[in-house]
């Protein structure tokens, strides 16, 4: 900044000084955007790889970013964001979208207090977050609408995930993290059973993380009966790799492809359409009302931690343990006897 004036050198010694008195508390005002850039996101990635974060929950903040906060308050100086504008802006999202832009804002707003770059009240302040609930397509498959799915699949390269994902019920990304020489068969009990390790997970764009969504997630996801010991085979015959590989076999396939090749799949098999998430929702259903497994088993295959199962890994007892109990409530219930003919080769898919 200069400003030029027609006085004598001491005139201009004090005017200077003048200048100086009257904007000492000056200073840049950053856009949110920058604040996000600089210092919101390198915090988050140092979180992410001190492991107090998952990389899924990383993905999962800049998709928000990219989607809510940026467009919105991206160029916006963060000392001019409003209370009242940020409560308008809430109340045209869903009640998820919401909650996820909150806490983004939060975050820039406490780098900001933090730092003494303006005050970060805005961000914590107590906004009514909007009330008419998650509008995600929360509908399941039954068993046999999930057996239509499997055999749209049968003998593609497809097929042994869908068998994870629709009959082992780990989440998206935990399936996607499957390696074909891991899955090993269990046959204590009157079922066999395909015992899958679940200890890592896969990103939207096929990067693999071995760090799960939280620390006890690591867990055995079990696959009882017929599409149990398919599993096996179709994972023997494969050979060593990911279980859904992408284009160029290093890496699993990515987040998208994936589920547009899911959702051919239920076009073929005439079933309803729901988000691929909604295949472990429909595992856990399934596994309660039909097969009768315990809650408490339930959630210790679904990578939550019980009330008394304090393992926190993944271990091959606790596995053993879960397959004898899959196996005999499978006997019991054998839900999918008669659905596997003929074992089809693997084809590539149409």
């Amino acid at each position: 900044m200069s400003e030029t004036v027609d006085v004598t050198r001491r005139e201009a010694d004090a005017i200077l000084a003048q200048r100086r008195t009257e904007h000492a508390a000056d200073r840049p005002m950053p856009s949110v955007g920058a604040v996000w850039r600089s210092l919101v996101w390198p915090m988050l990635e140092r979180r992410a790889a001190d492991g107090e974060i998952s990389r899924g929950t990383l993905e999962h903040y800049a998709a928000a970013w990219d989607r809510q906060v940026g467009p919105r308050w991206g160029d916006v100086p963060v000392a001019s964001v409003r209370r009242a504008d940020v409560q308008e802006w809430y109340d045209g999202m869903t009640r998820s979208q919401a909650a996820m832009a909150r806490i983004l804002v939060r975050y820039v707003f406490d780098e900001c207090e933090l730092r003494e770059i303006c005050d970060g009240s805005v961000g914590r302040y107590p906004y009514r977050m909007p009330s008419a609930g998650d509008t995600r397509d929360k509908g399941i498959w039954s068993l046999d609408e999930l057996g239509a799915i499997w055999r749209a699949s049968e003998g593609t390269y497809l097929e042994p995930w869908l068998i994870v994902a629709a009959f082992g019920g780990p989440r998206v990304g935990e399936s996607m993290g499957v390696r074909r020489e891991e899955v090993w068969s269990w046959d204590g009990g009157p079922s066999p059973v395909a015992v899958v390790p679940i200890v890592r997970q896969a990103g939207r764009t096929g990067d693999v993380s071995e760090r799960l969504k939280t620390q006890w997630s690591s867990h055995a996801a079990v696959v009882p009966g017929p599409l149990g010991e398919r599993l096996c085979g179709l994972c023997a015959a494969g050979g060593e790799g990911w279980i859904i590989p992408g284009r160029t076999g290093d890496a699993p396939m990515n987040r998208e492809l994936l589920r547009k090749r899911f959702d051919s799949l239920v076009a073929r098999a005439g079933v309803p359409r729901h988000p691929v998430r909604n295949l472990r929702n429909s595992w856990e259903t399934f596994t309660h009302w039909t097969l009768g497994v315990d809650p408490e088993k339930i959630e210790r295959m679904m990578g939550h931690v019980g009330t008394s199962v304090t393992e926190r890994h993944y271990d091959r007892p606790e596995a053993e343990l879960l397959a004898a109990e899959v196996s005999r409530a499978y006997a019991e219930h054998p839900y999918a006897d008669g659905w596997v003919g003929a074992a089809a080769a693997i084809r590539p898919d149409e």
